[in-house]
């Protein structure tokens, strides 16, 4: 009985870091380059600004996916910067690719951030079902986003107000096929 509850105490513990995720956050001001690690996927964002600062704390998470992606050939690239500082965002990976990290340089003189996307894509996965968030944020306010399961991040649109010193955003996911 003692070797049973023993194996069973190490397949939880083995269960445990199996699904456990990966989460950063980012403070005011900061770069940041976050990609997630391994076959995770983007499942959470969220963002809270502050007028003192005229910026925004970010946090990722990353979580293992239900979906086979370990067992498919994979290519990642970083898109490099889609925007200058003050100017919209308007985003998507190209062909099946979808979000995977991103990367953002604050610069203090226009209050704004400039932005980098992490895609991976494989010719094996097809998306589907496109669709894009209704705003999740307003001005000045927290931004929250929880991808679905069976759905990746596919794109972003951002647009920046100089007299708020602050972006909104909306988010594309799609439902990935393997």
């Amino acid at each position: 009985m003692k070797t049973i509850r023993s194996l069973v105490v190490i397949l939880l513990a083995l269960t445990g870091i199996c699904t456990a995720y990966q989460r950063e956050i980012y403070t005011y001001d900061e770069y940041f380059r976050f990609y997630c690690i391994g076959y995770k996927l983007l499942t959470y964002v969220r963002s809270d600004h502050s007028n003192y600062y005229e910026d925004r704390i970010w946090e990722f998470r990353c979580d293992d996916s239900s979906l086979s992606l370990a067992t498919i050939p994979r290519t990642c690239f970083w898109s490099g910067y889609v925007n200058k500082y003050d100017a919209p965002v308007v985003f998507k990976c190209s062909g099946n690719g979808f979000i995977q990290g991103i990367e953002s340089v604050h610069d203090n003189y226009f209050e704004d951030r400039r932005w980098s996307y992490y895609c991976c894509s494989s010719y094996q996965y097809k998306l589907t079902d496109c669709y894009f968030t209704s705003q999740p944020n307003q001005w000045d306010q927290t931004l929250q986003v929880t991808v679905r399961p069976g759905e990746v991040l596919c794109g972003v649109v951002s647009v920046h107000d100089d007299r708020k010193e602050d972006r909104i955003f909306w988010f594309e996911f799609c439902r990935l096929h393997i």
